[in-house]
């Protein structure tokens, strides 16, 4: 990985130890712009952007997409903030690279929040069927017409319905900031990152605690939170009227139930 390619990152003001909030795919910044202020109350959050998104290069160097390369570039924000743990909280892939950071470093996490990801835990007809999806879209994105392509992604903050309860501004923020995003880096993601995202076989492993918050309207997820509420040691579920997006469709109920759980783990 060039030296140069970091991923980009916010600290806002709280009170408290870092918690890294890490946006799904297609996600940016002001994904977190209904959350951070209230969890601000019990940490200090900490806002990155995954590569090819928002202030975040596309790197040169495809290495960058692996997992394990992923993995230490979230570690990497840590260490350049000097903390020895921190909170890891997750939308979508983003929880799924928590995870996966808890599992390959659990004495940094204090605790890990995860919301409706189908390729971390699901089983491989889940992760079969949405994978074929998302390497058809990745095709797309590597043609000429790449960028046209993403504008007319169905889980786009235009077209999806997770943004229409939000502020007006934080919405056209989020609207603006989708087009920063690079669609080549979507397509090495759907390449060298989403294959190897599958743990299913390893959830009785993380050693650190667990809150998933699941959007009950994504029926998909049900099956898989139930599932990982029966394997990980020091888990909590709680489901709330959202679909994939939980962390914007139900921010209120999301901000309520991740602050208590970091206060609790404090």
């Amino acid at each position: 990985m060039d030296a140069i390619d970091r991923l980009s990152y916010t600290v806002h003001p709280g009170e408290g130890p870092y918690a890294i909030l890490i946006p799904g795919t297609l996600g940016t910044r002001s994904n977190w712009a209904p959350n951070w202020p209230a969890l601000a109350k019990v940490c200090r959050p900490v806002v990155t952007e995954l590569w090819g998104h928002g202030l975040t290069p596309a790197p040169k160097d495809r290495g960058a997409y692996e997992l394990g390369a992923y993995v230490a570039a979230i570690d990497h924000i840590r260490r350049e903030l000097g903390a020895e743990d921190w909170f890891v909280i997750g939308q979508s892939f983003g929880g799924a690279l928590g995870a996966h950071l808890a599992l390959a470093h659990p004495e940094t996490v204090r605790g890990l929040v995860l919301t409706n990801d189908v390729m971390f835990a699901g089983d491989r007809n889940d992760q079969s069927a949405l994978r074929a999806f998302l390497d058809s879209w990745g095709a797309k994105f590597r043609q000429p017409d790449g960028r046209e392509a993403l504008r007319n992604y169905p889980a786009g903050p235009v077209r999806a319905g997770h943004t229409k309860g939000l502020d007006a501004n934080i919405r056209a923020a989020m609207i603006a900031e989708f087009d920063e995003i690079d669609p080549l880096a979507l397509a090495d993601f759907y390449d060298l990152t989403l294959p190897y995202l599958g743990a299913r076989d390893r959830l009785a492993e993380i050693a650190v605690p667990v809150l998933v918050v699941a959007g009950v309207h994504e029926r998909r997820f049900g099956p898989i939170s139930a599932h990982m509420a029966l394997t990980i040691p020091n888990i909590e579920v709680v489901e709330v009227s959202a679909g994939h997006v939980v962390n914007s469709e139900a921010w209120r109920s999301f901000n309520v139930f991740v602050t208590a759980f970091l206060r609790r783990h404090q």
